[in-house]
């Protein structure tokens, strides 16, 4: 616990003064969605720093143990991410390779859901089941690592390389999910519609098609240049002139309801940016989850997805993939056991520095997507009732 929470302690003196009897987590997260944007760009500088001198203290942060990686290649990628948002890795796993996870999952049961509901022990069905009655369905945790092929991608020196150098740090990595996606909704889900994904001050996903992907079937959708204040100025300066254009602060909250209102206006601000990805199953890609971004919804057949995250600290929602870590005798063979690998493994592979968390820390929908106007309307005098509810409900 000490890993992450003593060491941050001087990042949230200042800010969370009101917010005393939260647990500190709970405390990252309140900044995390509630900060403007400029102050989020400040707070994740301070946030590297403090989490990238704390590992090189304690010999967490040995760029040779995480493999030799062809350096030209790193940095290409790297500057993809850092002015886009994005990065096509190409093909990481064969189209054998592939084959051999679905036959593995053949078997395997699903709980109906893009993510596993943490601790629940039914509700598991066959595939041919589920397909009939829900838009995604996913993986057990146990049966995810017990694929070929996954653990071993997650901790491949090129996907750590990048990692390390984007986020300032050897990641945490976080939340691995294996799910399918089918055409039977009747309404698209949250994933579907042009979002941003809240889960650190910086971080990173790894997605991997397991069958082939086109429009009809799934394809993502990136809406480049929209991760950054920065970034988003870029495409905001081509607008100029053009009618109604938004601050760039606007683009950062956003309401979200049943008819996902944005989603037209987004692909409209970044026609010129937007990058839909095609595939063949084995095909990888590196998004800063930060930026807009969807699953387009299926017309047609089926899509199966893995995906994994990397952050820099245990914000508490790996637990909703799982509520129980892995143990390190099943996968010691498959991964290197230094003590590094074991820390960036920690949030679902048991060794000295894993901590399981009770809860997801997830907020309601409500208050993540438009926060500073909604707070903003609360009197001063009820906030701090108004947050002791939020996050401790009678």
């Amino acid at each position: 616990m000490s890993l992450e929470i003593d060491t941050l302690k001087q990042l949230l003196h200042d800010e969370v003064d009101q917010l005393e009897d939260m647990a500190v987590r709970r405390r990252l997260q309140y900044l995390l969605v509630c900060s403007t944007p400029e102050r989020r760009e400040q707070l994740a500088a301070s946030f590297v720093k403090v989490v990238s001198n704390y590992l090189k203290e304690n010999e967490l942060d040995d760029a040779q143990i995480l493999g030799e990686v062809d350096q030209d290649r790193v940095t290409g990628h790297l500057k993809e991410l850092e002015e886009d948002g994005i990065t096509r890795l190409g093909p990481l796993l064969s189209i054998q390779q592939a084959a051999a996870i679905r036959d593995h999952l053949t078997t395997c049961p699903v709980w109906g859901g893009g993510t596993v509901n943490a601790g629940e022990s039914s509700g598991w069905e066959t595939i041919s089941e589920a397909r009939k009655k829900y838009g995604q369905c996913s993986h057990k945790l146990n049966d995810l690592i017990d694929a070929p092929h996954l653990l071993e991608l997650m901790v491949s020196p090129l996907v750590l390389s990048l990692a390390r150098r984007y986020l300032g740090a050897p990641p945490t990595i976080f939340s691995p999910n294996l799910f399918w996606s089918f055409p039977v909704a009747k309404k698209i889900s949250a994933g579907q519609a042009v979002h941003r994904d809240w889960d650190g001050f910086r971080h990173l996903a790894l997605f991997v098609y397991l069958v082939d992907v086109n429009k009809e079937n799934g394809a993502h959708q990136y809406l480049r240049k929209s991760h950054t204040l920065d970034s988003i100025d870029e495409v905001l300066l081509k607008q100029k002139g053009q009618g109604d254009v938004p601050s760039k602060s606007d683009l950062f909250y956003y309401h979200f309801d049943d008819q996902f209102p944005g989603n037209e206006r987004f692909l409209s601000l970044f026609s010129d940016e937007t990058l839909c990805l095609e595939g063949v199953a084995g095909e990888a890609f590196l998004i800063d989850p930060f930026g807009l971004h969807r699953g387009l919804p299926l017309l047609k057949n089926e899509r199966l997805l893995f995906w994994t995250r990397y952050s820099l600290y245990h914000n508490g929602n790996a637990v909703d993939v799982s509520k129980s870590l892995i143990p390190v005798k099943d996968v010691s063979r498959r991964i290197p056991n230094d003590r590094l690998h074991r820390y960036m493994l920690r949030t679902f592979i048991e060794s000295e520095f894993s901590v399981l968390s009770e809860s997801s820390l997830h907020l309601p929908s409500l208050f993540l997507m438009d926060p500073p106007p909604r707070m903003n309307q609360i009197k001063k005098r009820r906030k701090l009732g108004f947050l002791r509810d939020l996050f401790f409900p009678k």
